[in-house]
């Protein structure tokens, strides 16, 4: 099992770098976001300053708005992606231009204040992503 491989490596940062390689595979080869998401939780875990891994968990997200049932799903989501690419940037700022193309296209698809007032939702909850994605919180 190359997750358990990776597990007795004693670098962080080896463990980070083989995490995201693992995610690409389980993304590009195998269509599997799920999969994919754990190994870059795991490789963010390894290296919270990677910024790589955050572009990459936004790039799942925008894969899995496309997986969504209805339009306030897809814009809870790429409101999420949207957060990673800022963390992204944040860490490494020769990625702004780039990732700020993308912020860019999806925020035109993101919850209006209305979207959020007709359901009933206050400033500054949080909110848990919808079954198009797995339970996460941002």
């Amino acid at each position: 099992n190359l997750i358990a491989q990776i597990d007795v490596t004693n670098s962080k940062d080896v463990k980070a770098e083989s995490y995201l390689i693992v995610a690409n595979l389980y993304f590009q080869y195998l269509g599997n976001l799920e999969k994919a998401r754990q190994a870059v939780l795991k490789s963010i875990l390894n290296n919270s300053n990677s910024p790589y891994a955050y572009k990459f968990m936004a790039e799942l997200y925008v894969a899995s708005a496309l997986t969504c049932k209805d339009d306030w799903g897809t814009k809870l989501v790429n409101l999420a992606a949207i957060d990673k690419y800022k963390k992204a940037i944040e860490l490494d700022n020769q990625l702004n231009l780039a990732l700020n193309n993308k912020i860019k296209d999806l925020s035109h698809n993101i919850p209006s204040q209305q979207d959020a007032f007709t359901r009933g939702l206050k400033e500054d909850q949080e909110l848990s992503l919808p079954q198009c994605r797995t339970a996460d919180k941002f």
